[in-house]
């Protein structure tokens, strides 16, 4: 039966009538896409109004940097003012220490050669008493030398004849002659005790004392410096080393006027007595 114009009519009429008729006949006849419409354009709403907001705080924030930029900008412009300003001064200052210098140097440079003007005229005055200084230098060594001689032989010869200043490393000291000394050693020689080269070297001691009343004889050897020194020590010490091949007790002593720092300390305390 066909469908007429009466019957959409009527169908018309109806749907009015009945609204949930409607609902129905456009599920019918629609495709289930197009009632998703409404909310897909709800949602690109949404998302249009969320990217307006974001961007306009990204033009506030940027407007905030363009702002930021220009103080910036202002405040570095005030400084390179000021640097500048300051670069002026400096550059004066330096012109000035400039024009101070040159006249330094002009001056400098004057005394320098009024100086070297002197010096030559006393290179003139000393060319011709050098061979005077010369004389004069050779004649003060000769003097030094003559000087240390004397007070070393009087110092020893003070020593020598002092054996009481030695009393407290040997009871009742005395000192041996040359010809003691040259004697005891020949016996020790011929004993097979020392070889000749120990026997000279004992020989080049200052003083040898030997006890008178100790048993077993006890010997000292004395190195007499006028300023004491380490040699002086070491020479004392192989010295009496030495001499104690010939089986006795001896002791090394150093006499002099004078003691170097440090040199006490290299000492047996109870030889340290021997400094007058």
């Amino acid at each position: 039966m066909p469908f007429t114009l009466d019957d959409f009519e009527d169908l018309l009429r109806l749907l009015y009538e009945r609204p949930d008729w409607q609902e129905r006949l456009r599920r019918a006849i629609m495709p289930p896409e197009l009632f998703r419409l409404p909310a897909l354009v709800e949602e690109l709403a949404e998302i249009n109004r969320a990217e307006r907001e974001r961007v306009a705080r990204l033009e506030a924030e940027q407007q905030a940097t363009r702002q930021e930029l220009r103080e910036g900008f202002a405040q570095t412009g005030e400084r390179l003012d000021r640097v500048d300003g300051r670069l002026d001064r400096v550059e004066q200052r330096v012109g000035n220490v400039e024009t101070d210098l040159a006249a330094f140097r002009t001056e400098t440079a004057e005394r320098f050669n009024a100086v070297d003007e002197r010096l030559e005229r006393i290179d003139g005055h000393l060319g011709r008493s050098d061979g005077r200084l010369d004389t004069l230098e050779v004649r003060m060594r000769d003097l030094s030398t003559d000087m240390g001689d004397l007070k070393g032989r009087t110092l020893h010869a003070g020593f020598q004849q002092s054996p009481l200043l030695f009393d407290h490393l040997v009871p009742d000291p005395v000192a041996l002659t040359r010809a003691e000394i040259n004697a005891l050693l020949r016996s020790e020689i011929a004993a097979g005790r020392m070889a000749r080269g120990e026997a000279a070297r004992i020989l080049k001691a200052d003083i040898i004392f030997r006890s008178t009343s100790q048993e077993p004889t006890t010997y000292l050897a004395v190195e007499v410096s006028w300023t004491i020194d380490t040699s002086d020590v070491v020479r004392a010490v192989e010295r009496a080393r030495l001499l104690a091949r010939m089986g006795r007790p001896v002791l090394a002593a150093v006499a002099g006027r004078r003691i170097l720092p440090g040199v006490r300390e290299l000492a047996d305390p109870r030889c340290r007595g021997g400094r007058r």
